[in-house]
């Protein structure tokens, strides 16, 4: 159900999605390595779509934790179906054109192409719209994963587009941020 909000402190729910899932993954940027872990975990049970919005994709980072898991990086490699995108216009287009099929999705760095600030706000709204309405559509046989990172205080006009998509999860994950100890004081 669509506005039903959950916060999970780690990762381990994020292994066991379903088809109708549609999760909002908010991650700081200095913990993208996790991103690339599940899609090494789970090209290595089937096929992946990768949404690249930000440039975020790190092949070299995905091959290592590829390597930790399995040697048959050929065939593991070839699950995963990344596409880099640039603009708002042409993720519509990559949304309009995936067929709904059993694939889990998940799109990177999510609202970077509609934060661009040469796209006018209100024209950001509307392309957030329409993808959104692409989501729901693909999340009918497949889990949908959106990344987020922290909300940027650049634009504080835009911080409305993360608030529409918080609005159609199912379930938000935070990172389990280790605990800082203050160091020992000196005599």
């Amino acid at each position: 159900m669509p506005g039903l909000v959950c916060y999970f402190s780690g990762m381990k729910d994020l292994y066991h999605l379903s088809p109708g899932d549609l999760v909002v993954w908010i991650i700081p940027r200095a913990h993208e390595a996790s991103i690339l872990e599940w899609i090494a975990t789970y090209a290595l049970r089937g096929p992946v779509s990768v949404l690249d919005n930000g440039d975020r994709f790190e092949v070299k980072h995905l091959m290592r934790s590829l390597r930790r898991h399995t040697h048959q990086m050929t065939e593991t490699l070839s699950r995963i179906r990344a596409t880099r995108v640039s603009t708002g216009y042409q993720l519509i287009r990559i949304l309009e054109e995936t067929p709904a099929e059993v694939i889990p999705h998940i799109l990177l760095d999510f609202l970077a192409l509609f934060e661009d600030e040469r796209v006018p706000l209100t024209e950001s709204y509307h392309l957030l719209g329409i993808a959104i309405g692409h989501l729901h559509r693909l999340r009918t046989y497949a889990p949908v994963v959106i990344c987020l990172h922290p909300a940027r205080v650049q634009q504080p006009e835009r911080a409305g587009l993360a608030d529409v998509v918080l609005g159609i999860a199912d379930q938000v994950f935070t990172p389990e941020m280790p605990r800082v100890n203050s160091p020992a004081r000196l005599l």
